[in-house]
């Protein structure tokens, strides 16, 4: 395994796979690698892969431009959504937390928030094989308000995000300025999670782990 991201403290905190690191050098070579994630600025200057340019941050809260820099165009989109949620969003950390509590599970729940943005919940459990997020999951789902918010579990992450945030919102924007620049340009949507179809559906090919959540459900599904 190689170290994929830091943690605050300077600790190895994700790790990745010598093929999943030899991809990514593969594709460096050749094409503009444009990370998408879930990770604010904060988590993504502690990841251990040498992006410098264009990213698309916060579950496409924030995009930052060929120059690294923030996106002030996109930004002026987003800021007005995001405190219009600001409320909510600490409303369902703390019901997050109280679930947690009453049920004696080890989860914290946090508000992530970016460029002085509050953008979203998420919860982690401090023992990746409990199964205690589920548990919180499983209790929290039916209390979220599902027009202006969606939940995302995956593995030892449980995310509740307003509507506006959707990587595929982000890659459209930035899909528009790449047209704009090369109209034939060849678009890869590389992708792990159910939460990253809706934008890998929109580039011109999807590359899709086979050791993967969103792999996963389309096997049990019997499309694969």
């Amino acid at each position: 395994m190689v170290v994929a991201a830091h943690g605050r403290d300077g600790a190895p905190l994700s790790f990745m796979t010598h093929k999943q690191r030899a991809v990514y050098e593969w594709m460096s070579k050749g094409a503009t690698v444009i990370p998408t994630t879930a990770r604010n600025f904060d988590a993504f200057r502690r990841v251990a892969l040498p992006f410098t340019g264009a990213a698309i941050l916060d579950f496409g809260g924030v995009i930052l431009g060929d120059n690294g820099e923030l996106d002030t165009e996109w930004d002026a989109i987003v800021r007005g959504k995001a405190a219009d949620v600001k409320s909510s969003l600490h409303d369902y950390q703390a019901t997050l937390t109280a679930i947690a509590a009453d049920n004696g599970l080890q989860v914290r729940a946090r508000v992530i928030g970016d460029f002085d943005m509050d953008l979203y919940v998420v919860a982690k459990q401090a023992d990746i094989e409990s199964g205690d997020l589920a548990r919180v999951h499983e209790l929290c789902r039916e209390g979220v308000d599902k027009e202006r918010f969606g939940v995302h579990f995956n593995d030892n992450n449980l995310s509740i995000t307003p509507r506006f945030l959707n990587k595929r919102f982000a890659v459209e924007y930035m899909l528009e300025k790449i047209r704009e620049k090369d109209s034939d340009a060849i678009v890869l949507g590389m992708g792990d999670s159910l939460s990253d179809l809706g934008f890998m559906g929109i580039c011109d090919y999807s590359v899709l782990p086979t050791v993967s959540q969103a792999f996963k459900v389309f096997t049990e599904a019997g499309h694969v």
